[in-house]
C-alpha cells in the first residue's frame, strides 16, 4: 500500500494497517510522523516538510537585523500547524512571529498594510478566502508592498519577493523507489523515514527593484522569475 497524505495515516493505516503483513509506504505526511507512532515494522515513507529553515536564512540574509515578522493567511485551522513551525523556526534566528488570519479579501489587504509596519511577511495559503481576487492582491502588492515578502507556496510566488515551495512530485518519486525496493525483498523497515530535500525557487524582480532588496547570486541565477 503506498499511503499519501496525513489523512491515510490517520484513518487507515494507523488504525487496521499497523504492524500489519502488508507494507506500507507513506508519503506526504506534513512535518512529522509522531501523530501516528511511525515507524512500524511494515511501514517505511517521506514526511512532507517546508522551506522554513531556509527561507529565515534568506530573511535574515536580505533583512539582517529583522525582529518581528507577520505570517499572514486564511483563518484555517490547518494554517496554525504552519505557523507553530514558522514561530520555532524563526524564533531560532531571534525574530518572532505573529499570526495574521483572515477570512475575506478586505481582511487580507486590510492585513497586508498593516504588515507594512514589522519588518517582514511570511504569505500563508490564501485558500479559504471565498471571495479572493487574483487582481486586486496584485494591486495591492505591487502599489503598498515596502517589506521583504515570502512564501513557501507555489502560487503565491506571484505576491512575493522570494518563493521556496515544496515539489509534489518528490513524494512520489521516493514512494515509487521505496515500493520496488520492497517488492524485490527489503523489509519496509530496513528503508530509514526520509523527508524531502527539493525546493522550486521563484523570485519576483519587479517587487525586489521596487522595495530595494537583493537576494543571493546563489539564489538569483537558479530560480524561476515571476511577474511582469
Amino acid at each position: 500500500v503506498i499511503a499519501a497524505d496525513d489523512n491515510v495515516s490517520r484513518y487507515l493505516v494507523m488504525p487496521h494497517l499497523k504492524n500489519a503483513a502488508v507494507p506500507v509506504v507513506f508519503c506526504g505526511v506534513n512535518w512529522t510522523v509522531e501523530p501516528y507512532g511511525y515507524p512500524y515494522r511494515n511501514t517505511t515513507g517521506m514526511v512532507e516538510i517546508g522551506p522554513v529553515e531556509p527561507l529565515a536564512k534568506e530573511v535574515r540574509k536580505a533583512v539582517p537585523n529583522a525582529r518581528q515578522g507577520v505570517f499572514l493567511s486564511a483563518d484555517e485551522m490547518t494554517q496554525n500547524k504552519e505557523v507553530a513551525l514558522n514561530q520555532k523556526v524563526y524564533a531560532k534566528h531571534g525574530i518572532t512571529i505573529t499570526h495574521r488570519p483572515v477570512k475575506t479579501m478586505a481582511e487580507w489587504e486590510n492585513a497586508f498594510l498593516e504588515a507594512q509596519k514589522v519588518d517582514f511577511i511570511i504569505l500563508g495559503n490564501n485558500a479559504g478566502i471565498n471571495d479572493w481576487n487574483h487582481d486586486l492582491a496584485l494591486a495591492r502588492v505591487r502599489d503598498k508592498a515596502s517589506k521583504f515578502t515570502v512564501s513557501y507556496l507555489d502560487w503565491m510566488a506571484p505576491y512575493s519577493m522570494l518563493t521556496m515551495a515544496k515539489i509534489a512530485g518528490e513524494q512520489g518519486e521516493w514512494a515509487a523507489k521505496a515500493a520496488l525496493r520492497i517488492i524485490k525483498g527489503a523489509r519496509p523497515d530496513s528503508i530509514p523515514i526520509a523527508a524531502n530535500q527539493r525546493w522550486n525557487v521563484f523570485v519576483n524582480p519587479s517587487l525586489l527593484k521596487k522595495t530595494g532588496f537583493t537576494l543571493s547570486p546563489e539564489i538569483t541565477s537558479t530560480a524561476v522569475q515571476v511577474g511582469p
